[in-house]
C-alpha cells in the first residue's frame, strides 16, 4: 500500500512543480531554474544520505559494481535531460499540455522495460490503457 502513497505523493509534487516552472520560467531561463533545483536537492538529499547512515555503503558497492555504475549514469542523464526536456517544454507552452503529453511516459517505461531488462509486464489492461494514453496525447495535441 506504500507504493501507491508515494506514487500519489510524486503525482501531486510533480503537477506544482510544473506549475511554478511555468510561472518561474516567464523571468529567468530553464537552466538557471534546474541549477538552482538540482543544486538544492543535491546538499538535502546528501545530508538525508548521511543521516540515514546509508551513503558509506552505497558508495561501497558503486565502487564494486561496474554493471550498476552503467545504471546509474544512464539514471543521472535520463534524469537531467527529462527534467530539462519537461521544464523546456513548459516553458514554451504552459504547463498544463506539457503535463499531459509527459504523462505517456508509461509507454516508454514498459518499452525500455523489455528492451533493457528483459521484462514484459503486458497484460490487456496495460495494453488497453497504454493506448488510451495514445489517443488522449493524440487529442491534445491535434486541439491545442
Amino acid at each position: 500500500m506504500q507504493w501507491i502513497i508515494w506514487a500519489i505523493m510524486a503525482s501531486l509534487l510533480w503537477g506544482l512543480n510544473y506549475v511554478a516552472v511555468e510561472k518561474v520560467a516567464a523571468y529567468m531561463s530553464v537552466y538557471t531554474l534546474l541549477a538552482c533545483e538540482l543544486v538544492i536537492a543535491f546538499i538535502v538529499i546528501l545530508l538525508i544520505g548521511v543521516a540515514k547512515g546509508t551513503l558509506n555503503t552505497d558508495i561501497h558497492t558503486i565502487l564494486t559494481n561496474k554493471k550498476l555504475v552503467f545504471f546509474i549514469l544512464l539514471s543521472i542523464i535520463s534524469f537531467t535531460l527529462g527534467n530539462f526536456a519537461i521544464a523546456s517544454s513548459v516553458a514554451a507552452k504552459n504547463a498544463t499540455l506539457a503535463g499531459i503529453i509527459e504523462v505517456s511516459y508509461p509507454i516508454f517505461i514498459v518499452l525500455f522495460s523489455w528492451l533493457i531488462l528483459g521484462q514484459t509486464h503486458l497484460n490487456s489492461s496495460v495494453v488497453i490503457g497504454g493506448l488510451m494514453i495514445i489517443a488522449g496525447v493524440l487529442v491534445v495535441y491535434f486541439n491545442s
